[in-house]
């Protein structure tokens, strides 16, 4: 995990924010039915929005937890 930290920490910022979306995207992939879930969930909030706009909003959701997990690890970085 330190090791995993201290590579993340040495790149660039935009490449960082890149491999959180695309961690993302995996965790998308294998999410499984937790995907119905979001859908579903979605579909209450949004009852306005298409299924295709509904699964956009999904997809990006994902993305952002990706990018948002790997934030972390820059934010352990900082200091006072």
């Amino acid at each position: 995990m330190y090791a995993t930290a201290w590579l993340l920490l040495r790149l660039p910022r935009g490449l960082q924010l890149f491999l959180g979306a695309r961690f993302g995207d995996f965790v998308y992939f294998a999410s499984g039915s937790r995907k119905r879930t979001v859908l579903d969930n979605l579909r209450i909030a949004f009852p306005e929005k298409s299924d295709e706009e509904r699964t956009a909003m999904m997809r990006e959701h994902f993305r952002h937890l990706g990018r948002l997990i790997l934030e972390y690890f820059w934010l352990a970085a900082l200091t006072k």
